[in-house]
């Protein structure tokens, strides 16, 4: 919550960090304020910052400790790249998170500092290369080609196309940098898609290979949002095939919105047509409010016809972000509801217009309906 309302009232933002007595929630919230002020108060964030990574250090559990050191080092990365490489080399962080933090901090720093960019990409490859669980490798090779993908694209792209890797592994990191590269060289990201969907269509597992087409569905529309939606329709698994689709509404969305709501409406399983719809809303919203509301009304709709209260809490969770910038009142209301359902933390980072005694508020009057 802290760190959702801090670019508008970092003051209060702050204060309600201060007041949470988990220290994990605590160093989280202090280092989400301190990432959300960066910019415009360094001094301050840096104050935060030593403060959550002071609280980092206490804490006992290591992958606890590990997490919130990561999150305080990329929230710093902009402002404070020497510290935050410090952090991202620390030796007692283990070698995944050690890993996932250097490339982070190499893809913030890399257009101020290339070079430094490709140090740290450089070694975040090398521990990357040495973890045995397949599936953290691909994960974090991944990230590690988002990181060259500006500061050396041939590079990027050789670790992409790396056949060391299983084919699922491989599919998903070229996939991962379709993306990184759609902007700025779609020709490349073009060739990367094509080999993308050429490995994932050769993995004999079918659930494996709907899974990763629907990822891949999901980058293409970056280049090609025709192939994207063939890829997608042509899944035989009908969650998948809606996975696909849901995946690409996002991208379509800022530049076709006729065609994206159509997509959203087209998949027939009811909790991803209400997630695909909210994220058209979200998209839409600054440009056409008045659509982007009849568009979350239909999610809403969906949403409380839903059976499962976990996906219905969710699916409102999404509506009320949607619609916070031009109808908090009722994204308030959606978001007291979704948390009378199902009993959350409060969701960080979904509402900046939404605070505790509001929300308290809204929350008791809905359970003493």
């Amino acid at each position: 919550m802290a760190g959702a309302i801090a670019s508008v009232d970092p003051d209060r933002a702050e204060a309600m960090a201060r007041e949470l007595t988990d220290p994990v929630r605590k160093a989280d919230a202090l280092m989400r304020v301190a990432g959300a002020i960066a910019s415009v108060d360094s001094d301050r964030a840096g104050r935060l910052a030593d403060r959550a990574e002071a609280m980092a250090r206490d804490l006992t559990n290591p992958w606890q400790q590990a997490d919130v050191l990561a999150r305080v080092a990329g929230a710093i990365a902009s402002v404070d790249p020497d510290r935050a490489e410090a952090i991202a080399r620390d030796p007692t962080t283990n070698p995944r998170q050690q890993a996932e933090v250097l490339a982070r901090v190499a893809e913030v720093v890399a257009s101020v500092d290339p070079d430094r960019a490709g140090r740290l990409a450089d070694r975040a490859e090398a521990i990357a290369r040495d973890l045995t669980d397949p599936g953290q490798q691909a994960d974090v090779l991944a990230r590690v080609v988002v990181a060259f993908a500006s500061v050396d694209p041939d590079r990027a792209e050789a670790i992409a196309r790396d056949p060391t890797t299983n084919p699922r592994q491989q599919a998903e990191v070229l996939a991962g940098v379709v993306e990184a590269f759609a902007s700025v060289d779609p020709d490349r990201a073009g060739r990367l898609a094509d080999r993308a969907e050429a490995i994932a269509r050769g993995i004999g597992n079918r659930w494996q290979q709907a899974d990763v087409l629907a990822q891949v569905a999901g980058v293409i529309a970056w280049v090609d949002p025709d192939r994207a939606e063939a890829i997608a329709r042509g899944i035989t698994d009908p969650g998948q095939r809606a996975n696909g689709l849901a995946r690409m509404v996002g991208v379509i969305a800022s530049v076709d919105p006729d065609r994206a709501e159509a997509i959203a409406r087209s998949i027939t399983d009811q909790e991803q047509q209400a997630s695909a719809l909210t994220v058209v809303a979200w998209v839409i919203a600054s440009n056409d409010p008045d659509r982007a509301d009849q568009v979350a009304y239909h999610a809403e709709t969906m949403a409380r016809d839903l059976t499962d209260p976990e996906q219905q809490a969710d699916v409102l969770v999404r509506v009320a972000r949607a619609i916070a910038t031009f109808n908090p009142a009722r994204s308030k209301s959606l978001l007291a509801l979704a948390w009378k359902m199902y009993n959350w933390d409060i969701p960080v980072g979904v509402l900046p217009v939404v605070d505790m005694p509001t929300l308290s508020d809204l929350a008791s009057d809905l359970i003493n309906e």
